[in-house]
């Protein structure tokens, strides 16, 4: 694959992790009836909800700013793994594709994105 072809491949990918991960956490601020039982069946309060919420639209955000970046999948990565953890201890494991593919996405920005490029030191 060129180098052109890798940046389009990479910039779709941020594009569809971003989304995936800002309706997801749109989703958790809108009243919905089945997604607060499901947060009590877990466990959790509605204030968690929106606090998961919160953090998934700023990781969405924080995708596209390269300094942010790798810490913003970072913290995706650790609430998809939450989330993966949630939907196993609850025997849920239908669900588990949705965070598996958020996995499998933010995955890829990481390694697909183009290295900074280090200093050149003389001695």
């Amino acid at each position: 694959m060129n180098q052109r072809t890798q940046r389009i491949v990479w910039v779709v990918l941020l594009i569809l992790a971003s989304l995936w991960m800002l309706t997801s956490g749109i989703m958790k601020f809108m009243p919905n009836a089945e997604m607060i039982d499901s947060f009590a069946r877990w466990g959790h309060s509605e204030t968690f909800m929106m606090m998961i919420g919160a953090f998934e639209v700023a990781g969405a955000i924080g995708l596209f700013i390269p300094k942010l970046r790798k810490w913003a999948i970072l913290g995706l990565l650790l609430i998809m793994a939450g989330a993966i953890f949630t939907h196993v201890s609850a025997g849920e494991y239908h669900l588990l594709g949705g965070a598996a593919m958020a996995i499998v996405l933010l995955a890829l920005v990481f390694l697909l994105q183009k290295p900074k490029e280090e200093p050149i030191i003389e001695d």
